[in-house]
């Protein structure tokens, strides 16, 4: 205990130093003369600048300002005039907060430099629950009941976290507050499947990575497209509904939503479109249950895992034509008991596949000798 009051006194002394560091300020007279390392074809939410051997990370945060990492390397200084925040890579300790972050890490073969999540309980990845197993990676616990006298103990170079409302969001302050260095991931606020993925490359350059990262990325990229080519020009659009109620409301997703972007790749006619946002609305059950009636298939009914289920919440639905057709599907095939789902976690990173999915439920003929692998049938 004394050893850990000891460097929590340091940490605080330093949080005023850390803190200056931390707060996104213009640095738009140096960015503006840098060349440019990456810019995203999908991601409208970071770019990256070289600067001599380090590069600078620029994203663009959720409420229009900018945040500014200088990533160092080889003992090099940020420029005059920078005030964003200050890092040493490649990161070599790092705390995960989303398992999004997990399966960005997994994917670039750096699962060795987690020593900590949030929320092990909701994990898929078999690798990472056996290092949680064996005490190789500790779970800092989940929204309110966050352990920052762990956290600061195993004194990441980073934590990967994502924005929100609530608990977390005041916990991944006090993390700040702390001294400990938080970085937000905002691959949760892209419009575009391929642009969630697309931070993959972002994540490689904290671990000198990005040039692999780039060669994933262009992969899953190629195959995306190439299958979005099996739907032609003419082919009949399925209409599909999404959702199910939650104690009452019916939340569906804007026109500029990734799922919907999905369902337009994979040729689905959105039943619901007509909100031009990337944000969910609320509509009434029996808004959405008139809708349900004129719907060839209905996909992502929250937690539903059979039909007996889906109808014991509501016994209207036993009588919605997508039931009585055996057409909903729900993309919780892979789960935790405690509600992880691979679907957000690895289908980040996957998006050919979930397009897969979706082709071969909506249009079985393109592909079928696929097998669902997010997606299951409800029966």
């Amino acid at each position: 205990m004394f050893r850990f009051i000891a460097h929590l006194l340091t940490l605080i002394i330093s949080v005023s130093i850390y803190s200056s560091c931390n707060n996104a300020s213009s640095t738009s007279f140096v960015i503006e003369k840098l060349d440019t390392l990456y810019a995203p074809t999908y991601s409208d939410r970071f770019v990256i600048y070289k600067y001599g051997n380090s590069s600078i990370l620029t994203i663009h945060q959720e409420e229009g300002s900018s945040k500014h990492i200088f990533l160092a390397r080889k003992g090099e200084t940020a420029p005059d005039g920078f005030d964003g925040m200050v890092m040493e890579v490649p990161l070599k300790r790092v705390i995960c907060m989303s398992t999004t972050h997990i399966a960005m890490m997994e994917k670039l073969g750096n699962l060795d430099r987690i020593v900590g999540i949030s929320g092990c309980q909701y994990v898929i990845s078999t690798t990472v629950r056996e290092a949680i197993e064996q005490k190789k990676i500790r779970d800092i616990g989940y929204d309110s009941g966050l352990n920052y006298e762990l956290a600061t103990i195993m004194q990441p170079d980073a934590i990967f976290v994502y924005g929100t409302q609530g608990d977390n969001a005041a916990s991944t302050k006090k993390m700040t507050e702390l001294g400990l260095p938080t970085i937000y991931i905002y691959e949760y606020l892209e419009n575009n499947p391929l642009g969630k993925t697309e931070w993959l490359v972002a994540m490689g350059e904290f671990f000198d990575q990005r040039l692999k990262a780039e060669e994933i990325f262009t992969s899953i990229a190629n195959n995306y497209n190439n299958i979005k080519q099996i739907i032609h020009d003419g082919i009949k659009q399925p209409k599909v509904m999404l959702n199910s109620p939650w104690r009452d409301t019916w939340f569906v997703p804007g026109n500029r939503s990734y799922i919907v972007q999905l369902l337009t790749d994979a040729g689905a006619d959105y039943i619901c479109k007509g909100f031009d946002s990337y944000q969910s609305r609320a509509i009434s059950t029996e808004q959405a249950y008139v809708l349900c009636q004129n719907a060839d298939f209905w996909l992502c009914p929250s937690e539903a895992t059979s039909i007996d289920y889906l109808v014991s919440t509501n016994s209207r639905f036993a009588n919605i034509p997508a039931v009585l057709n055996n057409r909903v599907f729900n993309n919780n095939r892979i789960t935790t008991p405690m509600g992880g789902s691979d679907f957000w976690e690895s289908g980040t990173i996957n998006p050919d596949l979930i397009l897969k999915d979706l082709i071969h439920i909506l249009h079985p003929d393109l592909l079928p000798e696929h097998k669902l692998y997010y997606f299951h049938q409800l029966k």
